[in-house]
């Protein structure tokens, strides 16, 4: 029973047709006119009772036979149970940036700081959670979790300060850890069109190794940490193009004086004597000290290729000529190309030095600087050429690759960006390098490929600097 209210003063007729009724005695007006008898006026002390067992019986009857459940919908959760925007955001930085077989994802050698609760200091915690969530939102594009990683990063900072004032906890690694996935962070979240976010937290780093006393150099997890802080403040200083650091330079000889040179060192010394001649170039050297540095680095380049797995590795093609190179890996075919990217730069500089020495009224010998102009081209066209080759069917989806990972993808796509900026390739080349950038920003996280698309539209502001690409879009070693 369900009680309704008290009845209306208008006759039944009025009511339906939803109009005033003005309830005269022998019958309201509005009947009269529509020639029906009115059927009078309700009682108004009555009461509107409705009876609506039947009503309810039925419904109960409909649920019983048509129950609402879980099965009815396999895919269902319910929300309470689904991951939180954390979980998400946690998996993917760890599939990005921390796992790989191939131990070449920039922080693979985290998993040793894993679980927080061997770390008795919140700060590396408080650090990778920030920095997930910072991927999370920039691949995703999502609003909550940049106002969580924000949050994060606040509180990362005022533990910093406090790790940074105690006597024991700055000399862990964990702080040192902190500090460059800092840096990662501010790649993430303050990178807008080309300036470049702040790198205070690799000088802060970099200040805490140079801290320490030598019998850090001991220590295995110590020394891959330090290994990727010098990479890192390498490559920042190519994309700021700025001066190398002094400390950087004093920490390089305390490594070097403590640890035997393997390919990986041997390489990054490398690309720190090339980002010194770029710092030459830039407060000016006389074309003919420039030429003879390239030469010197390119021929300690081939040395340290001799590391690497033996390759069909021709020096000079000629651009109508195409290459057929079997990686066993990707882990293989990221260090040829990392040593390709060398190689062309290091061939660039001899053939812009090679114009500059031709342009002028002193030459001692034009044809042998002719012969350099000439063989720097054949390098450069060789070795994008051969980049390009890397990311055909046989590079990239044959058999002996495997499955290409979004992160392989991000490294390739640099690799084919690097190549790609060199104007003074054949235009055929040069169409299948865009080619082969489009079809990888397929089928990307959403941030990626908006950035990848971004970046093939903006090529001419990236043609005399693409390490701020690396920067933006890396996420393993730049090393062999």
């Amino acid at each position: 029973m369900v009680y309704r209210g008290k009845p209306s003063k208008s006759c039944r007729n009025c009511r339906r047709r939803d109009i005033k009724c003005d309830r005269k005695a022998n019958g309201c007006s509005q009947c009269s006119r529509a020639g029906v008898s009115c059927p009078g006026y309700p009682n108004p002390t009555d009461l509107i009772i409705c009876d609506e067992t039947s009503s309810t019986i039925d419904k109960r009857r409909r649920a019983e036979i048509y129950p609402i459940s879980l099965h009815t919908f396999p895919n269902s959760i319910p929300a309470r149970l689904l991951p939180s925007i954390e979980i998400h955001a946690k998996n993917l930085f760890i599939s990005q940036y921390v796992t790989d077989t191939d131990k070449a994802n920039l922080f693979t050698y985290m998993r040793v700081f894993w679980p927080p609760g061997s770390v008795k200091f919140p700060l590396l915690s408080t650090v990778v959670k920030a920095v997930w969530l910072a991927f999370f939102s920039f691949s995703h594009q999502s609003a909550p979790a940049l106002h969580d990683a924000r949050v994060s990063y606040g509180s990362a900072l005022m533990l910093t300060t406090t790790a940074i004032q105690s006597p024991t906890i700055v000399k862990e690694n964990s702080t040192l850890m902190s500090l460059l996935l800092l840096s990662v962070y501010e790649r993430l979240i303050y990178w807008e069109g080309n300036i470049i976010p702040s790198n205070a937290h690799l000088r802060g780093a970099l200040g805490l190794a140079l801290y320490r006393e030598d019998d850090q150099f001991n220590d295995p997890i110590r020394m891959n940490i330090l290994l990727g802080l010098s990479e890192f403040i390498i490559l920042d200083c190519l994309a700021h193009e700025t001066d190398i650091p002094q400390d950087l330079l004093t920490l390089r000889s305390r490594v070097m004086e403590n640890v035997a040179a393997s390919p990986k060192w041997r390489f990054l010394e490398l690309l720190l004597e090339y980002a010194q001649l770029k710092e030459m170039l830039r407060y000016g050297v006389p074309p003919e000290l420039a030429m003879s540095d390239a030469d010197r680095l390119m021929g300690r380049l081939e040395d340290i290729s001799h590391a690497l797995p033996p390759l069909n590795y021709r020096k000079d093609i000629r651009p109508s000529e195409t290459t057929s190179i079997t990686y066993p890996d990707h882990n293989t075919r990221r260090s040829w190309n990392n040593m390709r990217v060398i190689r062309v730069l290091l061939a660039d500089i001899i053939r812009e030095q090679c114009t500059i020495s031709l342009s002028g009224t002193e030459i001692t010998d034009p044809v042998l600087i002719s012969q350099k102009l000439h063989d720097s081209i054949c390098i450069i066209v060789s070795g994008c050429s051969e980049i390009c080759s890397s990311a055909s069917g046989n590079g990239t989806l044959g058999a002996a690759s495997g499955n290409v990972s979004s992160v392989q993808i991000s490294t390739l796509f640099f690799h084919l960006y690097a190549a790609y900026t060199f104007d003074i390739l054949p235009q055929e080349l040069k169409q299948q390098l865009r080619q082969r950038l489009r079809d990888l920003g397929e089928g990307q996280l959403p941030g990626i490929q908006r950035l990848m698309n971004q970046l093939l539209q903006e090529t001419n502001a990236y043609e005399k600097n693409f390490w701020k690409v690396w920067v933006r879009l890396g996420k393993e070693n730049f090393s062999i």
